[in-house]
């Protein structure tokens, strides 16, 4: 049996932190549980004997140590084939970026997100701990499923979309427009949908830290979590309906609605509806179902690294249309696909 023990130092890639993961619930023997079967000779009738394997071997419990006769079949299990608590299993995350000692680690059962960046020797003085990533195989798996069905959802309203469109026409020149129009409509759908075939979901879980005072937040970590710590960022992204669509130098104590000045929002900007993707992957969204509107996002300072959208007005309706405008929060976008900032240029 090959023994593992995570590395300490250096970096280590994706597929070296999928590797370990394999290797170690491979090779980590399952020590409370293992099957003996065996035949009664007297009836030829199959026995199965549990035991715990630990004990069996262990010389000073003696009584545990089965004796074996001929034809007998043991099995050793491994974690691989039966899950463990916890507190046995061998898990490990991959840390990167302004640590100190960046690399893939091994968790203890109780080890939270501070303690396994004090492993790594704490962060460097580049550091930008509002903007840190912590990425969760379970959630990526889950945001794959979401996106899948959207794929899904989307081709089934683009095999019908055109008879939907002309069925209304009441003359040869209406069918032509209408048929002209829905063709331009279908392969508008078609682009988005093979744009959203090559998304990958990040799994990034929002850690919803104060901007102005960022502390880790004692989360529990799981086998496979990745984290990635960044150096500070100099630019704010502003994305959707706006002149000036690109990434913009931060300076400090300016607002959303110092940024839009400088974007400048397009005549069918829906400016009322504007939110901020947040550097540390949460979305700030205004809420606007109350009888004075007051919860608005125009004047939220604006932190390094976070995207400013200003979602487009719904000029005429298409299938495309239909599910942006469902998504009108994003935070479907973000947490449920985890598509994260990447999106807003494909579903604008």
């Amino acid at each position: 049996m090959r023994r593992f023990t995570p590395p300490n130092s250096g970096t280590g890639t994706k597929d070296d932190l999928n590797r370990i993961r394999d290797t170690a619930r491979l090779d980590q023997i399952n020590w409370d549980f293992a099957l003996l079967e065996r035949i009664d000779m007297g009836d030829l009738s199959p026995q199965v004997i549990s035991f715990n394997l630990a004990d069996a071997i262990n010389p000073a419990s003696p009584n545990q140590n089965v004796t074996l006769k001929p034809g007998d079949i043991i099995t050793v299990f491994s974690q691989k084939d039966m899950q463990v608590s916890s507190e046995k299993q061998v898990r490990v995350v991959r840390i990167q970026g302004e640590v100190k000692a960046p690399g893939i680690y091994q968790l203890r059962a109780d080890d939270t997100l501070p303690d396994v960046i004090a492993k790594a020797g704490g962060t460097t003085r580049s550091a930008y701990i509002y903007g840190t990533v912590l990425s969760r195989v379970a959630v990526k798996e889950q945001q794959q499923k979401n996106l899948d069905q959207v794929i899904r959802n989307l081709q089934s309203q683009l095999a019908n979309s055109t008879g939907d469109m002309v069925a209304g026409a009441t003359t040869a020149q209406d069918l032509q427009r209408q048929q002209a129009l829905a063709a331009t409509n279908k392969a508008n759908l078609a682009q988005k949908i093979e744009q959203l075939k090559v998304m990958n979901p990040n799994g990034r879980l929002a850690l919803e830290m104060n901007p102005q005072d960022p502390q880790y937040p004692e989360i529990a970590l799981e086998d496979g979590d990745e984290i990635t710590i960044p150096r500070v960022p100099s630019s704010v992204g502003i994305y959707g309906a706006v002149y000036n669509e690109s990434a913009m130098l931060f300076k400090d104590n300016l607002t959303v609605t110092d940024y839009l000045k400088n974007a400048g929002p397009t005549p069918t900007a829906e400016t009322a509806w504007t939110f901020v993707y947040r550097a540390d992957g949460s979305v700030r969204a205004p809420d606007l179902s109350g009888w004075f509107n007051t919860n608005s996002v125009m004047d939220d300072e604006i932190m390094p690294g976070d995207a400013i959208v200003v979602p487009e007005r719904i000029l005429r309706q298409t299938a495309w249309a239909t599910f942006t405008q469902g998504l009108k929060d994003w935070t479907q976008i973000f947490f449920q696909l985890g598509l994260g900032a990447a999106a807003i240029q494909v579903l604008k």
